[in-house]
């Protein structure tokens, strides 16, 4: 928003997004008021912080009445969230009004709406070969095995991977050379079964292969990455270009060896699996803001087996960062998942190494994109029909193809043919992801 200042004959614009709103004539602080705020829509147990700025600051969480100075005030809300052992509830406030001058003696209501986002308190799956291309399943639905329907049925051009934003909307490749290479949905959109639309659509300029995008990631500026295998590389579109459809030139492009997932860590590095190379290809965050990247920083493999002298690598396909700030990927051939601990990525040149752990599922697992839930657990493609849960404590004991790991929970569904990448929002806050939310 710009707005014009003038000085006599002097004019110019002062740029300032939002403007401060200017108090009415006569809005004076010259005595008292009362603020009546009345809170709605939040569940018992939950509270919301509601600011009022004025002549005082103050925070409420409930409904109250406020004597206080008379004079201009504005007032905010934060989103507020319900505890889920494994993924929370988000809601979002609606303020009005968000200004007001409050006259001495007189009297001003404040209504403050909370509304839970539909994308909240889910785990979404990407889906080929059913019904709906992206299920929603409601947290109440993952705590047991079962047989399940989806809590939301959602059809449209989903490619395989997602990316939730902080507002819970949805941010998927295209799932056919019909649809944009990235495709924003927003969480609306998710309430109930249907076919839904993208908001936004945005080509890749200069790209015109397939599989066009595989994994897409966001940073901690709002920045959105995305991996392309046919172009052996990942680029970044900036935040600036993601609020408009339309096709876009990448901001920096960096060249990878047949790229699937990608992560960042705490320290804001970018993590690549490089499924060619057969290692996960390290670029530290001071290489991505200077704008030119020629190689990795570090490039790390896992050996296959613990067999001496075997020097097999496993190939990672999917990644993610725990909790604790360990790397964690998985080997599609294999039916493996493997850990490296957060004291052996800092290093430099290429390590072939022994993962800490090796989980190994049944040779009937079909091993895609996973994420993990508020108490640690993982969450990963099973068999057709199927996701998995494998528990916490699971995550710590290797296994082998002779003995695999039998997953803690399993939910079988009609809904789901393939089960591609899965996500939940919003994140749990200990994750390095750009939707865990506090």
């Amino acid at each position: 928003m710009n707005r014009l200042i003038a000085f006599a004959s002097l004019s110019f614009v002062v740029s300032c997004t939002p403007c401060p709103v200017p108090p009415p004539p006569g809005c004076t602080n010259d005595g008292t008021g009362t603020i009546v705020v009345t809170s709605t829509g939040l569940p018992s147990g939950v509270t919301g912080n509601l600011h009022l700025t004025g002549p005082t600051a103050q925070t409420v969480t409930s409904s109250r009445t406020l004597t206080v100075g008379s004079g201009a005030w504005s007032v905010a809300a934060d989103r507020a969230t319900a505890a889920d052992p494994f993924v929370r509830t988000v809601y979002l406030p609606t303020v009005t009004p968000s200004t007001f001058c409050l006259t001495s003696g007189g009297t001003q209501d404040v209504i403050v709406t909370w509304a839970p986002v539909a994308t909240s308190n889910k785990l979404w799956v990407t889906n080929a070969n059913a019904t709906g291309q992206f299920l929603g399943f409601r947290s109440a639905s993952l705590a047991t095995s079962a047989t399940v329907a989806a809590d939301v049925v959602s059809r449209g051009g989903f490619g395989t991977d997602i990316a939730f934003d902080r507002d819970g909307n949805a941010w998927v490749p295209g799932g056919t050379t019909a649809d944009a290479a990235l495709q924003r949905f927003p969480a609306a959109r998710f309430a109930s079964s249907a076919a839904v639309e993208p908001d936004l659509e945005i080509g890749l300029a200069g790209s015109a292969c397939l599989p066009l995008v595989a994994g897409v990631a966001f940073d901690a500026a709002g920045n959105l990455w995305v991996s392309s295998p046919c172009r052996d590389a990942v680029v970044r579109v900036d935040a600036a270009l993601l609020s408009v459809s339309g096709s876009v030139m990448p901001s920096l492009t960096i060249a990878v060896a047949d790229p699937s997932g990608i992560a960042f860590d705490r320290a804001g590095n970018l993590w690549v699996a490089s499924r060619m190379d057969n290692h996960v290809w390290r670029y530290d965050a001071a290489q991505l803001a200077a704008g030119s990247v020629a190689a990795p920083a570090f490039k790390l493999g896992g050996l296959a087996t613990s067999m001496p002298m075997d020097t097999s690598l496993l190939t990672p396909h999917w990644i993610a960062f725990d909790a604790r700030g360990d790397l964690w990927a998985n080997d599609f051939g294999g039916n493996i998942f493997f850990r490296f601990g957060a004291a052996r990525l800092r290093g430099t040149g290429t390590s072939d190494e022994q993962p800490q752990v090796r989980i190994t599922l049944g040779v009937l697992a079909l091993l895609e994109g996973f994420a993990f839930d508020g108490e640690g657990g993982l969450w990963s493609a099973g068999s057709g029909g199927t996701i998995v849960r494998l528990a916490p404590a699971q995550l710590d004991v290797s296994s082998n193809a002779g003995m695999p790991t039998a997953p803690s929970t399993v939910l079988t569904s009609g809904d789901i043919g393939s089960a591609s990448n899965l996500a939940f929002y919003p994140a749990p806050a200990g994750l390095p992801l750009f939707h865990a939310l506090p």
